[in-house]
């Protein structure tokens, strides 16, 4: 499992993104004005983990917001290789820093303030601080780890549906090319966890007549997005999804714990070799990639999405406009 996208609440994205790009030197991943949405990345791993630079739209994120930073604790950390010289350069673009770098446990800490409503950890880690390693299958409860997962993705995705309208079906993003649109990513939204565990499991990966599965590996095989599938209403798309729900669930009891620790499995694009169950979560987190894509949807359309939508946080205010019985 990756972290694909954080976020932090900011004063004004449009701010935030001046100060993140300009001076900590982020990459532009995402940037529209209009629709306050500033998505950046390291400028070390610009293909990693992306950073959302979230306006405060609800009472409680600027609740949150302001208490967060009235108690001078960090936001989010960031990790240096040399905080000395990273401490002096920024300083003399003008950041504040609330804590000198210090030496702690596991390494060098700094502490600065954004501009924006945040603190930042600034760090450089001893060697070995944290430790990682290879997700192997060893000590772990496959089944425990895929039961909360799935809940929670198809939990978080049905959330997201629910913010789609029929009319925002034919809706795509303006600029760029073969982009799909909003009925189409719901399609495939509905048939992007649930089957894909099927073929890992059965060796099934429910492909047309005639293409087999070793054609995955290539993305000359992939439709362009006008040839992609797409639904008639988000009433079908919430189905879509129901259904491919419960064939994950039907297919993680046929697995077994036994056979998500032990045997190994390629992909048709990946001959590398982890665990069934390392492999079954993968195919979670092909899910998560287009839960995201589909928030960003949502936010281009102008729709009032935040954070705790992407991940299925049912808000006070989204209770509160729920019908009464």
């Amino acid at each position: 499992m990756r972290i694909e996208m954080t976020g932090v609440f900011v004063n004004d994205p449009i701010e935030a993104h001046e100060f993140y790009t300009k001076i900590l030197g982020f990459k532009e991943i995402m940037f529209v004005p209009e629709a306050s949405l500033a998505i950046v990345a390291s400028p070390e791993e610009p293909e990693g983990t992306t950073l959302l630079l979230e306006p405060k739209g609800t009472e409680w994120s600027q609740v949150y917001h302001k208490e967060l930073y009235d108690s001078g604790m960090p936001s989010i950390v960031f990790s240096v290789d040399d905080i000395a010289s990273e401490y002096e350069r920024l300083k003399k673009l003008g950041v504040r820093f609330s804590v000198d770098p210090t030496k702690q446990d596991f390494g060098i800490q700094a502490i600065f303030d954004d501009s924006c409503g945040n603190f930042i950890a600034l760090v450089e880690l001893n060697e070995g601080a944290w430790e990682t390693h290879a997700l192997k299958g060893e000590n772990m409860n496959w089944t425990e780890i895929l039961t909360h997962e799935l809940n929670y993705t198809y939990h978080a995705a049905d959330g997201l549906m629910d913010l789609v309208e029929d009319e925002d079906l034919d809706w795509k993003p303006s600029s760029g090319d073969n982009w799909m649109t909003t009925g189409q990513l719901l399609f495939h939204v509905g048939e992007a966890c649930g089957m894909a565990i099927k073929g890992f499991v059965t060796g099934d990966f429910g492909l047309p007549e005639g293409v087999s599965a070793d054609d995955m590996g290539s993305g000359d095989s992939l439709p362009p997005a006008e040839a992609m599938a797409t639904v008639a209403s988000v009433a079908e798309a919430k189905e879509k999804l129901a259904a491919d729900r419960d064939l994950a669930f039907e297919m993680l009891e046929l697995a077994g714990e036994e056979r998500m620790q032990n045997e190994p499995a390629p992909a048709p694009w990946d001959p590398s070799t982890p665990v069934l169950g390392h492999r079954m979560l993968e195919m979670v987190q092909h899910l998560v990639q287009h839960k995201g894509q589909l928030f960003y949807y949502l936010k281009l359309q102008g729709k009032p999405v935040n954070t705790m939508h992407l991940w299925g946080v049912q808000l006070a205010e989204d209770r509160d406009a729920e019908p009464k019985e």
